[in-house]
């Protein structure tokens, strides 16, 4: 009798166990990761935008963000919280020919910038070895730089962009190696500026004695990256349309196109392959640089009516992630207006003051601005004409519940030359030509000639010394 209540109790025992270990099992269970991947495309990269509004209306979870270029730009943004009707508000009143070309606006710009602009079409700057020195791109990418800065602030120096509220990854390329480079850390808007770099368009971005460029030339689709991050079930948006078909080897643009995209062709055909859910918006007739508001406008529906077309395969993969909560992305990005700065620091000044600098930009080394108000710190600071290149980061410090705004420059070389053409009634035409150049390894003696060659021929001398802090002036004029 004790025999059989004892083997009842173990009985009961091991079906207890069983249920608990089953219990724990479901609980454990984890839905399949989704990764999304964005193509590269310019302009047409807004479409992005398009397909993101119905993968929201659909509540479809994404754990891991993968993007080439364009793809990158809308990916970064996406990863730390803005949502599609944020990011479909900002490119729509975004004035992208005045950020893309690196035009300063007038309210920023010092007396002497303006006057350059105005007065001189052509500005070549000379190098140290005091020759002209030609650039590396037809666009620096400095407005486009800060402009990414200002909208990623509280998320500038990552350590892994694993860590941001949806994990990202972007692709550059590397032209010394050449090699495809992922980048997963590190300075988050300087990232998605790298990935749009385009050889001969955007100035490459020298990081860590590599020469980047945009990812596209080596995988424009990064469905492997996202598979690499963690995710089971993809979803790609691909913008290509010519890229990988037979082109017109009559047509030299044609030629280049195909040549661009040589050495990334075959990991693109096996990335579109592996792709679970595929959607092209077919944006034939639009080009990479089609940033009118009307394309814009456009680019964007057609992104909207691919994923529409697919409403039934989006719903399907719901159905296959199982029971979740959705995630409310506005509870988790960290507004520019709420995150505060307490000091300035200036790097990279080779022979200007620091303390002088704060004196022409009339602010105050200990300050206390919004992360808002650095950019156009920033642009006044760009607006001196003083520097080839200015960008900026907001770094936490350290123990503190407190940020420091840390402003990279990059002087500009001892001479530049300027050639203006100037037409006007009195003297028909006449050619503005201006040479200057700095004496001394401080820059602390400049020359400035200017000559005007027309029937009214004149040649303007100007030389400015800055000793201790302390400038003077000496000008000629001579007829």
């Amino acid at each position: 009798m004790i025999k059989q209540t004892l083997s009842k109790y173990a009985i009961c025992l091991v079906l207890l166990c069983l249920c608990f270990t089953n219990g724990l099992m479901a609980q454990g269970e984890v839905r399949p990761k989704v990764g999304l991947v964005l193509s590269g495309g310019g302009a047409k990269g807004v479409a992005h935008i398009g397909v993101l509004k119905v993968l929201e209306e659909a509540e479809i979870p994404i754990d891991f963000i993968s993007g080439t270029s364009m793809g990158a730009i809308i990916g970064g943004l996406y990863s730390i919280g803005y949502t599609a009707e944020e990011l479909d508000s900002m490119v729509r009143t975004q004035d992208w020919m005045f950020l893309l070309t690196d035009q300063i606006a007038r309210p920023y710009s010092s007396f002497n910038t303006k006057y350059e602009k105005e007065h001189f079409l052509v500005n070549v700057s000379l190098g140290a070895d005091k020759k002209i020195s030609a650039p590396s791109g037809i666009i620096k990418g400095q407005g486009i730089l800060n402009k990414f800065t200002g909208l990623t602030a509280g998320y500038h120096q990552i350590e892994s962009f694993d860590s941001l509220p949806i994990p990202f990854a972007c692709v550059a390329g590397d032209l010394k190696s050449g090699k495809e480079i992922v980048i997963r850390k590190g300075n988050l808007p300087l990232a998605m500026r790298t990935s749009m770099a385009v050889p001969g368009v955007f100035e490459p971005v020298y990081r860590n004695d590599m020469v980047l460029v945009d990812g596209g030339i080596f995988n424009n689709f990064p469905v492997d990256v996202a598979k690499e991050m963690g995710a089971d079930i993809t979803i790609g948006v691909d913008l290509s349309t010519e890229a990988f078909v037979e082109p017109d080897y009559g047509n030299v643009v044609s030629i280049a196109n195909r040549i661009a995209f040589l050495s990334g062709e075959e990991k693109y055909r096996k990335n579109k392959k592996d792709v679970d859910l595929y959607m092209n918006p077919g944006l034939k007739g639009y080009t990479s640089a089609d940033f009118k508001q009307s394309a814009i406008d456009t680019m964007i529906a057609m992104g909207e009516k691919v994923a529409r077309e697919h409403w039934d395969d989006i719903i399907a993969l719901k159905k296959k992630l199982g029971d979740y909560i959705p995630l409310q992305k506005t509870a988790f990005r960290k507004k520019a207006n709420q995150v505060y700065i307490s000091s300035i620091r200036v790097e990279g000044l080779e022979t200007l003051d620091e303390m002088s600098l704060y004196k022409m930009l009339k602010i105050d080394k200990d300050m206390t601005i919004s992360a808002a108000d650095a950019e156009s710190v920033v642009w006044s600071l760009q607006g001196l004409g003083l520097f080839d290149r200015v960008s900026y980061l907001i770094v936490p410090d350290n123990g503190a519940n407190e940020n420091t705004l840390v402003i990279s420059v990059h002087e500009k070389g001892k001479g530049n030359i300027g050639i203006g053409v100037h037409i006007d009634t009195e003297d028909i035409a006449s050619v503005l030509l201006k040479a200057q150049g700095a004496i001394g390894k401080w820059k602390k003696h400049n020359v400035t000639a200017t000559a005007k060659i027309n029937k009214n021929a004149w040649l303007d001398l100007d030389y400015n010394f800055r000793i201790n802090n302390i400038s003077g002036a000496i000008k000629t004029t001579s007829l």
